[in-house]
């Protein structure tokens, strides 16, 4: 998929030094065979060793997630695996700051907050992604989560 390729390459520059330094050590802590990929299994063992063990099923969808349409990918490298943090990062980064102006923890918040919390995230946004968000209806109640996959072009 090259727009998601592009996509999380625009992310992984957006990250800090000391992030990009964090990702690759865990990515050599899980590459245990040291050949520059991440199998599925080396992700699982990992994923159980962190008392989060993961169906097959699961990790297959993270593996389809990096690879979309390619049946039965097997490994992720570096560059995919960095791309897929910085995905993850900045999902977290968007719902974390939703999360805090959903007082009522519905998962949902107004959009005229989500609004005025954007503001300063711009660069991380498309502006085709920000145009819509000039809505009559500042009172319309958002599902923060599926806002923020949409905002990074994700299907996190």
């Amino acid at each position: 998929d090259v727009n998601g390729q592009y996509r999380r390459s625009l992310l992984v520059n957006r990250l800090t030094e000391s992030q990009k330094a964090e990702f690759s050590e865990v990515f050599k802590l899980i590459d245990a065979s040291n050949d520059g990929f991440i199998s599925l299994l080396e992700l699982k063992r990992v994923m159980e060793s962190t008392g989060q063990p993961k169906s097959d099923d699961e990790l297959n969808s993270i593996f389809e997630a990096v690879h979309p349409g390619v049946e039965a990918s097997v490994e992720i490298d570096y560059g995919e695996f960095i791309g897929m943090m910085a995905e993850a990062e900045f999902y977290y980064l968007f719902v974390e700051t939703f999360e805090y102006l959903d007082k009522k923890g519905s998962g949902f918040i107004r959009a005229g907050d989500i609004t005025a919390a954007i503001t300063g995230m711009e660069s991380f946004i498309s502006v085709e992604k920000t145009n819509f968000l000039k809505l009559d209806d500042e009172d319309m109640l958002i599902n923060y989560e599926q806002f923020s996959k949409m905002l990074l072009g994700s299907a996190l």
